[in-house]
């Protein structure tokens, strides 16, 4: 094993069969050095404060780590070239990329462990003239631990997926038309928070999003796919719904208060989960399925729904599936099992029967069979048949925090 010290001239290093290292400051590595690593890992450690331009060094092949040790209250700036490495970090410091070709899609880049602090990554696009053309970065095979991840000029692409996510606390873009971008069915921003970014699907069947926080969702872009946003921890408001439906190409909203779709031009399936679910349906074609014994159910639609004769089926037998089809004409809020309400009389008892007139007084045509006993509409007239014992009436209608308990 050799130790190597750079001096403030031009040296040449070449590392033997065993681990070598090579300590420089940011005065003594320059662009006259020639760094070759031997057969074991070699090691470049760089030590204090000040810019370190890797990238700009004469040869620089054959190391496999870089160790920066910044005991100073000063930053330590670390430009990388295309060489794969890992780098490893104590105290404050920054990383950055100019070019594609500068970063290598086998780079490990892993923050103070000691101290538990951040490093920044930041990607830039130094191309001639402006705007820059776009560039992509693909971060989809890399290792970040304790990283912040920036995009710092414009037409800026990052590819990323779940294992890019799970421990960069903070994606930050800083210009124009800068993106995250992934190929995958999921994407778990839960983790961190996304700001200035907007994060894309490229996936043609669309991207399940799942965030932690508001301001990330807002960055959700979706793609040409059926895309989702799950929150974690927090509901949505209507208008932060409406907001996200009207400027992202995002089908379907997710939170503790139910499950949203963005309008009426595309048909779903909900399939309920063992508690007390609520759907908010948007178009004639829509199906919610909800298992015998799961819960009671609350099924909300808008006034814009077209009638149609058939609205749905499922097995009459006892303690199988119910499956609804929803297509009234006025809006109404059902629920389930029991007979269907109308949104005029949530705040009465359940009866055995019901009208199914809309709150504007204008009639549905529709059809629910739920846990053995069919219960049937059309021109506004309800009957009810049954292999069973029809459930007793409720005494009154929960609200709807009752309603969400056990979702």
């Amino acid at each position: 094993m050799a130790t190597f010290t750079l001096t403030m001239g031009s040296d040449t290093v070449a590392g033997g069969p065993e681990n070598d290292t090579a300590n420089g400051t940011a005065a003594t590595l320059n662009a006259g050095d020639s760094l070759t690593g031997g057969a074991g890992t070699d090691v470049l450690a760089l030590i204090g404060s000040g810019t370190f331009r890797v990238d700009q060094l004469a040869t620089f092949t054959g190391f496999e780590r870089i160790r920066l040790d910044n005991a100073t209250t000063s930053y330590a700036n670390l430009m990388l070239g295309s060489q794969a490495i890992e780098v490893d970090a104590t105290g404050s410091f920054s990383i950055g990329v100019n070019s594609p070709s500068n970063w290598n899609s086998s780079n490990i880049i892993n923050g103070d462990a000691q101290t538990g602090s951040t490093a920044n990554l930041t990607f830039y696009n130094n191309q001639a003239g402006y705007p820059p053309l776009p560039v992509t970065y693909d971060l989809t095979s890399n290792t970040f631990s304790r990283v912040n991840i920036s995009g710092w000029s414009d037409n800026i692409t990052l590819l990323v997926n779940n294992a890019d996510t799970a421990d960069v606390p903070f994606f930050n873009g800083y210009g124009q038309n800068v993106k995250l971008a992934t190929s995958g069915s999921t994407l778990d921003l839960s983790h961190t928070k996304v700001s200035g970014f907007s994060v894309n699907s490229t996936n043609t069947l669309g991207t399940a999003f799942t965030v932690g926080d508001l301001g990330t969702a807002f960055q959700i872009a979706g793609g040409a796919g059926q895309d989702t946003i799950t929150a974690l921890g927090f509901i949505f408001t209507p208008d932060q719904r409406n907001t996200i439906f009207a400027i992202a190409s995002v089908e379907k909203i997710v939170d503790q208060g139910g499950t949203y779709l963005k309008d009426a031009t595309t048909a779903d399936t909900f399939h309920g989960g063992s508690g007390n679910d609520i759907f908010n349906v948007d178009n004639a074609g829509d199906v919610v399925i909800e298992d015998a014994n799961a819960g009671i159910d609350t099924v909300n639609s808008p006034n814009s729904i077209a009638p149609s004769r058939t609205l749905g089926r499922g097995s009459r037998s006892k303690g199988a599936r119910r499956e609804q089809r929803l297509r009234p004409r006025a809006s109404r809020s059902t629920r389930l099992p029991g007979a269907a309400l109308n949104a005029a009389s949530l705040k009465q008892p359940q009866r055995q029967s019901s009208a199914l007139s809309g709150s504007s007084g204008r009639k549905m045509s529709w059809r629910v069979i739920c846990d053995g006993q069919t219960i049937a509409a059309r021109n506004g007239r309800a009957r009810s048949r049954s292999n069973t014992t029809r459930p007793a009436p409720l005494s009154g209608i929960r609200s709807k925090n009752e309603q969400m308990a056990g979702l």
